[in-house]
């Protein structure tokens, strides 16, 4: 009888293990690959540009782990205007997905000379509210304070392979 307790109670506790681990899981790109982005832009408010919003291209590169994490190892600024003294910080982003269109971007970083003085305005590293959208394959994110008196406005950018979502 002891015996038929102790196998009912180890079947209770592997059953409700099954249903919390199940709950879990979160969603994730797939499959497994790379992707690249060469669209993007990003629009950032830094003291180097006295707050101003700075509007600069931004093509990103990176794969999808067996995870489903989106590791962006590469994030290069365009060379238009002021954006060359903008310096991506805090390689490899990740994107980790909580939804099929929302998650974080976690440890996004940028740093530019303060112009006229000495030393640099230094955004972040940072984790922010990201979107995606599963049938544009746009990954975005708006108005996020990051540290350094810094603003990231708006983070757009098309990433191409054939990353789809699933829950």
């Amino acid at each position: 009888m002891q015996s038929l307790v102790k196998t009912a109670l180890l079947g209770s506790m592997l059953a409700a293990l099954g249903v919390a681990s199940s709950m879990a899981v979160a969603a994730g790109f797939s499959p497994p690959g790379p992707f690249s982005g060469t669209n993007g832009s990003v629009v950032l408010k830094l003291p180097s540009t006295f707050q101003a919003p700075m509007t600069c291209g931004l093509s990103l590169s990176g794969a999808i782990d067996a995870n489903g994490v989106a590791i962006i190892s590469s994030a290069v600024p365009a060379t238009n205007g002021l954006c060359p003294l903008l310096k991506v910080t805090g390689l490899p982003w990740t994107v980790n997905l909580s939804s099929t269109t929302q998650g974080s971007l976690n440890n996004i970083g940028f740093s530019m000379a303060k112009l006229g003085v000495p030393g640099d305005s230094v955004c972040g590293p940072v984790n922010v509210v990201a979107s995606w959208d599963n049938s544009t394959h746009v990954l975005s994110a708006t108005n996020q304070a990051m540290s350094g008196y810094c603003t990231l406005v708006s983070l757009n950018a098309t990433l191409t392979g054939s990353l789809t979502t699933n829950p």
